[in-house]
């Protein structure tokens, strides 16, 4: 635990996120989830239980992973930053009636008991969810959400809207400027053969 933020630390691996790539054929693509958000920790917003909709059109590549990893591990955050604002987006994020804002990194990897793990991540270049009484530091310029199957197939997520991005001794630390994340609830999951998808 990090003074004023909760922290995850995860071991390095294949995956700037500390898990392997899992391959997936691109035409499941796109995917498109919707969940409420809840338990906002200390982020003090209007925006619990508010619906979120996010839309997976293609996944990052290796090439991809590997500039962000040697950024970070060379030049620091920033460069990691700088070199994901360049990168195509992966598709998009939005809150309920509000505008889409790019998604720049999404991988996925093997879940527990034939799951699936997917991580999504963007630069902050939110307007929503901000904090009431000033804006959020620099130093913590992602937003990073986490969505996961269970054995039963149904889907659990979280979000920390505030991230900050660190190798330490070669372990990779999350740190959140909340408490805790935001918890995903009730997350629906919409896959191109299964339905239709509304544009953007």
């Amino acid at each position: 635990m990090l003074c004023l933020a909760a922290a995850i630390a995860l071991p390095w691996q294949a995956g700037i996120l500390g898990q392997a790539a899992e391959k997936k054929p691109d035409n499941q693509l796109p995917e498109r989830f919707r969940a409420f958000v809840t338990n906002l920790g200390d982020v003090r917003t209007t925006a619990d239980n508010r619906m979120v909709e996010m839309q997976i059109s293609r996944w990052t590549t290796e090439e991809e992973e590997q500039k962000l990893f040697e950024a970070l591990k060379e030049k620091g955050p920033r460069a990691m930053l700088s070199v994901m604002q360049g990168l195509p987006a992966t598709g998009w994020i939005r809150s309920q009636g509000g505008l889409s804002y790019d998604l720049r990194y999404a991988r996925q990897a093997a879940g527990k008991e034939g799951g699936r793990q997917i991580t999504l991540m963007t630069d902050r270049q939110m307007n929503f969810w901000e904090l009431q009484s000033a804006t959020v530091s620099r130093d913590y310029p992602y937003t990073v959400v986490r969505l996961a199957t269970n054995k039963e197939g149904k889907w659990e997520g979280s979000m920390t809207i505030a991230t900050k991005i660190e190798l330490q001794a070669g372990i990779l630390v999350f740190e959140d400027l909340s408490t805790r994340p935001i918890q995903l609830m009730s997350i629906t999951h919409e896959k191109k053969n299964e339905k239709n998808n509304e544009k953007k």
